[in-house]
């Protein structure tokens, strides 16, 4: 997992007001960031195969879901990061619907062995453990299949 996910998931771990205060400052300036600026924000998170697939056009799709999902705040962003270190309510092996997990063994963002992690307790999981991919390039690559997968799946 690369340094800022291991700051970020820290914060979380120690609380509310310490990822709130975390993540406010991470957030300023991502509204209005430039791709070098995102791509220098994220540094840490981009193996070299994730790299490759920042295209310009890839990079314009993240900079705009990054200021659609900051333009009223870090509330989701909050919410999600908490979630990840906290209880659901649920265990993942009552799951009764189809799920498509793909994970690439390169993802600096969520660590392979977390997909397989997750692959062990998803019992109608189509499970993809891509070797050599990343967390971009898997979905850059994988996409339709993605699409196509989840159409089979829904029946």
């Amino acid at each position: 997992m690369g340094q800022d996910n291991l700051d970020e998931f820290g914060a979380a771990l120690r609380g509310e007001e310490t990822l709130r205060t975390f993540l406010e400052e991470q957030s300023v300036g991502m509204g209005d960031a430039t791709i070098e600026g995102l791509i220098n924000s994220i540094e840490s998170l981009l193996p070299e195969v994730d790299r490759a697939v920042m295209t310009d056009d890839v990079a314009a799709s993240l900079l705009a879901s990054t200021a659609e999902a900051i333009r009223t705040g870090i509330h989701g962003w909050l919410d999600d990061d908490l979630a990840c270190v906290s209880p659901w309510g649920f265990d993942l092996d009552e799951i009764t619907v189809p799920v498509g997990l793909w994970q690439g063994s390169e993802d600096l963002m969520v660590p392979f062995a977390h997909g397989e992690w997750l692959a062990g307790r998803l019992p109608t999981a189509a499970v993809h453990l891509e070797q050599g991919e990343g967390h971009l390039s898997v979905m850059v690559g994988a996409i339709e299949a993605m699409y196509d997968e989840m159409l089979a799946l829904a029946g």
